[in-house]
């Protein structure tokens, strides 16, 4: 998996976080630390809290943390608001349009969001409210 690049998050992104020292990797909810970690800029004393950070690829699970619905085929669907909002899990096109027009598109982009910080990106620059990802617990 790719590193992730620090201009890419915001606190409160998620992203999959692979400790350097035990090997073990989870999801975590990005917070100053792990920015901090990624760019490389400070000195992290702790050592447990030094590793890797990897992007959450767009999966149905995932899709469905966030509260997404299935559609059709490889479609997935929310309605947040006025707006829905529509993601493809093969080609990783997302589609954003109101509610009340759904021939009338506001944002379209095809091959973009096949991660998860992008979609929670996209989502709060036009909706001023972050997308809520809720794990499952295992």
């Amino acid at each position: 998996m790719e590193q992730i690049k620090a201009s890419e998050l915001r606190v409160g992104n998620w992203i999959e976080y692979t400790n350097e020292v035990s090997g073990k990797s989870q999801f975590v909810e990005c917070n100053i630390y792990h920015l901090a970690d990624i760019v490389g800029g400070t000195d992290i004393s702790d050592m447990e809290m030094q590793g890797r950070y990897s992007p959450i690829l767009l999966t149905p699970e995932i899709l469905l943390a966030c509260g997404f619905k299935h559609w059709d085929n490889d479609w997935w669907f929310m309605k947040l608001g006025w707006l829905e909002l529509s993601v493809n899990t093969v080609d990783g096109q997302l589609c954003i349009q109101p509610n009340k027009e759904p021939s009338s598109q506001l944002f379209s982009d095809k091959n973009h969001c096949t991660q998860l910080h992008h979609l929670q990106n996209v989502v709060f620059a036009h909706t001023s409210q972050e997308l809520i990802y809720k794990p499952s617990l295992k």
